[in-house]
């Protein structure tokens, strides 16, 4: 009886999952794993919500190369983590991949969302006339304990009066 009991509390215990390494790449393919170099997914949609998709308390690792939203979608992030389940977008080299944007949306957006670290990306947008007074290059919106490192942001849309980083209604963001 006691092997019994003590099957059943296993059986019911929870286990934490695992955080795991995914990869994105400007060539890479959605149909593929995302769990190497060589099966690394192509769009932003994919990597941060599609199924499979990464969860908190993974890392996503940016391939060098350039990222449009036509090709690859747009960048935005929304995910609520926890201290111990930080989710994590970072290049593999530093300050090499790009994130470019058309000047008529941000270029990478993190919101709604907790606990995420975004390190070593490039991210720049451009002139837009028709950009409807947005082109950033990133915003930080609605999000709690986000750090931001080791990035190079430049070429807002200068059609309107928008910023090179915009941080609003968040809290806990470190720069």
């Amino acid at each position: 009886r006691f092997f019994t009991l003590l099957l059943i509390v296993c059986l019911f215990i929870p286990t934490q999952a695992q955080a795991a390494t995914y990869y994105i790449s400007p060539t890479g393919n959605d149909a593929a794993a995302g769990t190497s170099t060589g099966t690394a997914w192509k769009t932003w949609g994919k990597a941060f919500g599609g199924f499979p998709s990464t969860s908190c308390g993974d890392t996503l690792l940016v391939m060098d190369g350039t990222f449009t939203t036509a090709t690859h979608g747009n960048a935005t992030l929304t995910k609520v983590c926890t201290a111990s389940t930080i989710f994590t977008v970072r290049a593999i080299n530093q300050r090499v991949p790009l994130i470019s944007g058309s000047g008529l949306g941000t270029s990478f957006t993190v919101t709604g969302s907790a606990y995420i670290t975004v390190d070593g990306l490039r991210i720049k947008s451009v002139d837009n006339a028709a950009g409807n007074n947005v082109g950033q290059p990133m915003y930080i919106s609605s999000s709690n304990h986000i750090v931001a490192k080791n990035l190079l942001l430049y070429e807002n849309n200068s059609y309107f009066n928008t910023q090179i980083l915009n941080v609003s209604a968040s809290n806990n963001v470190l720069v």
